[in-house]
């Protein structure tokens, strides 16, 4: 079936590579316990609560730390050798979770415990995510990098759905603590697989200076690479505009909808399953050029699905605006990540993907605006709003940006 629907040759040098196989099955691991924390840490928030607004900032915690170590965490993937980073970061991910699920077994968990987990998890999030993709372009080489980072992010996105699912049926019936011990298992089982990592990859270069160097050196980089400016200014204001929407979850189901955990579970599924769509689409093309072009074009799906959920009061509907909404994410997502590495020197790769995290880090403030928005407006419109906007940059990005369009 894969074969079906991916590029022969993407599969030959991605799961054809025994070391990226391994790496590909610690990015399922990692998406589902990605996916499961924000089912889990925004329906504790919300039941603790009954407010969005502290969804919003328990989701906005979550990435504060790439916010506030983005830039480092790349230069430490520079630095570093990244194999034992991710590992390190998975041991870590699979102590913390099963940690916290022992304390609410116990009852032993505030919102102040629930903020601080989501902070945690947060920080180790913004470790990981430079090392482990700039190994998977270390083992796939430039010429083949958008193929192999489609490819992590379709083992990403498997993992998500997964996630969702997973952590939406073990809340709904057992409770939140058996749903972080089985995200804490899935951790460990990335961990195992990344330990049998054997090589560095074909474009790896590891830079020996010390990390105040390294981020002085990049520093001259933004300063003198009006391309990456560009993309960078984008990436800023589509992460805050779009990827809050996550906080409109928990009260478009219990609030909206007066569903549960179970069908919270399948919204972020039906967000794992557009952003699998999209990735194998991605992939399934193979090579190709104007990638920036296309990452322009992805902002337009992007926007609309937003604005369908905003006027949509069926489930079922949401569920397929989520969907397309997420697949054109997910391609938007691949696509920003290989742009970055193309457009800096091989040697700054590292750094460039920690320019990713601190992106990621900026969606908090989106995250915030968002939860306020909601009790402003209510949910529906607050979605209509956030995407009418991001059609709007979308439109005005593509009108006046040739540089980007001819990436």
């Amino acid at each position: 079936m894969a074969r079906m629907v991916v590029d022969r040759e993407v599969l030959g040098y991605t799961l054809g590579n025994r070391d990226f196989r391994l790496l590909w099955g610690d990015s399922i691991s990692a998406g589902t316990g990605m996916s499961g924390e924000h089912v889990v840490l925004s329906l504790l928030a919300y039941q603790l609560t009954d407010s969005s607004v502290w969804v919003g900032v328990t989701l906005a915690l979550y990435f504060v730390p790439s916010l506030l170590v983005g830039g480092i965490a790349g230069a430490i993937a520079d630095w570093m050798d990244r194999r034992d980073l991710i590992r390190r970061c998975e041991f870590g991910f699979a102590v913390l979770l099963a940690v916290f699920g022992l304390m609410l077994l116990y009852d032993a968990v505030t919102l102040a415990g629930v903020l601080s987990l989501s902070v945690a998890t947060g920080l180790l999030h913004a470790l990981y995510s430079p090392a482990r993709l700039s190994y998977a372009y270390d083992l796939v080489g430039t010429e083949r990098a958008v193929g192999g980072l489609s490819m992590l992010n379709l083992g990403f996105r498997v993992g998500q759905l997964l996630g969702a699912l997973i952590a939406g049926w073990l809340m709904s019936n057992f409770g939140a603590a058996y749903a972080f011990f089985a995200l804490g298992a899935g951790h460990g089982v990335g961990y195992l697989l990344l330990a049998q990592l054997r090589t560095t990859g074909l474009a790896a270069e590891r830079d020996s200076s010390s990390l105040c160097d390294n981020l002085r050196v990049f520093r001259g980089e933004l300063r003198r690479n009006k391309d990456l400016l560009v993309l960078i200014a984008v990436m800023v204001s589509v992460a805050v505009l779009g990827f809050s929407y996550t906080t409109a979850l928990p009260e478009l189901a219990a609030g909206d909808l007066g569903v549960g955990a179970a069908e919270l579970g399948y919204m972020h599924a039906a967000r794992a399953t557009g952003g699998l769509i999209g990735v194998v689409v991605l992939t399934a093309l193979g090579l190709f050029s104007r990638r920036g072009l296309l990452l322009l074009c992805t902002i337009v799906p992007f926007g609309v699905g937003l604005i369908w959920v905003g006027l949509s009061t069926s489930l079922t509907v949401i569920l397929i605006a989520l969907v397309v909404t997420a697949a054109a994410t997910a391609i938007y997502d691949v696509l920003t990540q290989s742009v970055l590495q193309i457009v800096v020197p091989n040697k700054l790769r590292g750094r460039a993907m920690g320019v990713w995290v601190f992106i990621v880090g900026i969606e908090p403030a989106g995250h915030v605006m968002l939860g306020i928005t909601i009790s402003l407006l209510g949910v529906g419109s607050a979605m209509q709003l956030n995407g009418g906007l991001l059609l709007l940059i979308g439109i005005v990005v593509f009108r006046y940006s040739p540089r980007l369009r001819r990436l």
